[in-house]
This record gives C-alpha cells, structure tokens and sequence, in this order.
C-alpha cells in the first residue's frame, strides 16, 4: 500500500505501469512482479500468501512477490498426476539452461575446446563449414537475429498470417540459407533447438533471448573462460533479487527444503500439507486433516 500511495502519475494506462513503479529492481531484466489473466490462478496464489493487484480496465492482474521457480510451474500442474506434473517441471528448467546457454556452448566448443567433441561428430561439423563464407561467431549471431525477426514478424502480424510465418517462414528461411551454402546445418539446428526450448518457459521467453546473445557473445570473445564467468555473474545477479522483499530464488537460496516439494517437482497433494516457507503467510498448515483411507495408501 505504501508503494502504490507513493506512484504520484497523471495517468495509470495498464497494469504494466503499476509493475515497474513498485517492483524492487526495476532495472533487471528478470521480472520481480507476475501477471496472469486467469480468475483460477489468481485465487490460487491468494490462498498461498500473495498479494494481488487489480487494475480497472485492464485485464491482467499483477501479483507480489514473484519468483523464479514460478515460471516452471503451471495451474496445470495441480489439475494432473503429480508424476508427469514433476517430469515437465525438471523438463522447463532443462529448457531454460539449454535456452539461453546451447549456441554459446557450440560456439566454444568450435572455437575453442574441439577436444571436448567426440571425433566422430567433429568431422561432420567441419565439413558443413567448409563451404560457409563466414565466421562462426557471425553466421550464429545472423541465424540467432533471423529467428527474432521471423518471431517478432508472426506476433505483430494477424493471428492466421503471423502462425504460418513463423513456421514456413522459418522453414524456408533455414532451408534457402543452408542449401545456399551461407549457413552450416549444424548452426541451424543449434538454433533452432535453443527457441524451441525458450517456448517451454513462456513467462521469461524474452529474458532467455536477452541471456541467449549476452552468453554468446561472451563465449565468441573469451570461449569456455568467459562463459562460465557470464553464467557465475548471471547467478550472483539472480541470487542478489527480491520481490518484494521476499528473495527471487527461495527456495534454492536461502535453502527452504520442505518447499522443494512443489518446487523442482511436484508431490501428491497429500503431501503438501504446508504452505511454502519462502513467502510469508499468516497459517503455516493448509491441510490439518485428511480423510480416512484404511489401510490403502
């Protein structure tokens, strides 16, 4: 309440505003304060602790504190099984490690450490470079550009002409450039397989294509060295967030092992019968008695 009463503007247009007038850092490029446009989730983060804000005449409401681990969750998840809800959890971090950090890996590998490619495939990789007119370093950051061009173009564009870009447009685009010889196949795949991954995370698609070329680049100057430098400083950077005061990567840090049920998985509802540590909440216990089953289990 105190940062709101203190946002002194003339005119409030969306939520988005309210966002970067209370969030914590508002210059990190990693979101400090969720949205959501669903009725269901917003009473579900309720019931944990949050705080929701509702805007008038917009149809996203904002909610504090946010944190990392929400963007591989889903409402979906509690509506299944907890045993594939827990596999597509530890999938969406796997993505968004190979999101942001494959191209920047290809290329040190390439580059710098060929050692570290088993010998068979490392003829195949040369031999689709021979025929590229250009640096390594270039026709990955071309390929990387393309993909946001063909992105951008399919979101600004209609909904029935803008899905049929991003897919043909994509698919003759990469087809052209490496029958043409101006791009190696491998690059493509490279790519390719790094935006698919970033569209497991929805929520920070465009965090992972900021950290995607800040990684590359870092790896294209200074190989294996100068990755894990970007990846250790990206980590400080993530560590040192709050969210409303609460820390961005609770419950990895600081450590709250019993949230790590619903955290890198998800436990039967049974199990949880304690609200996360990692936000602040006025009744610990969200389960205080279950019905009796016998002797099953």
């Amino acid at each position: 309440k105190v940062r709101l009463n203190q946002i002194k503007v003339d005119s409030i247009n969306c939520s988005g505003d309210i966002e970067q007038f209370i969030e914590d850092h508002p210059y990190s490029i990693f979101p400090t304060i969720g949205n959501t446009e669903r009725p269901d989730k917003a009473a579900f983060l309720l019931m944990e602790g949050r705080i929701v804000i509702l805007v008038e005449g917009s149809p996203i409401s904002l909610f504090v504190p946010y944190l990392f681990v929400e963007n591989a969750k889903t409402i979906e998840d509690y509506n299944s099984r907890p045993y594939y809800a827990s596999f597509v959890r530890l999938m969406r971090f796997f993505a968004f490690i190979i999101s942001i950090s494959l191209p920047a890996l290809y290329m040190s590998a390439l580059n710098f450490n060929k050692a570290l490619i088993p010998s068979d495939i490392i003829v195949s990789l040369i031999q689709a470079r021979e025929t590229v007119p250009f640096p390594l370093a270039m026709e990955v950051i071309m390929m990387i550009l393309m993909f946001e061009f063909v992105r951008e173009a399919g979101v600004r564009l209609p909904e029935q002409i803008g899905s049929a870009l991003s897919i043909v447009g994509a698919l003759i685009l990469g087809e052209i450039s490496v029958s043409s010889g101006l791009v190696g196949a491998p690059t493509i795949v490279v790519v390719s397989i790094s935006y698919i991954a970033s569209f497991v995370i929805t929520p920070i698609a465009d965090v992972t294509a900021l950290l995607r070329i800040g990684l590359f680049i870092a790896s294209s100057i200074f190989g294996n060295y100068g990755l894990c430098v970007a990846l250790l400083g990206l980590l400080t950077h993530m560590v040192s967030l709050t969210s409303l005061g609460v820390p961005y990567m609770a419950p990895f840090s600081p450590i709250h092992l019993s949230d790590w049920k619903d955290a890198f998985v998800r436990l039967p509802a049974k199990l949880l019968k304690h609200r996360p540590k990692s936000v602040p909440n006025q009744r610990a216990i969200r389960i205080k008695s279950l019905p009796d089953t016998g002797d099953k289990q």
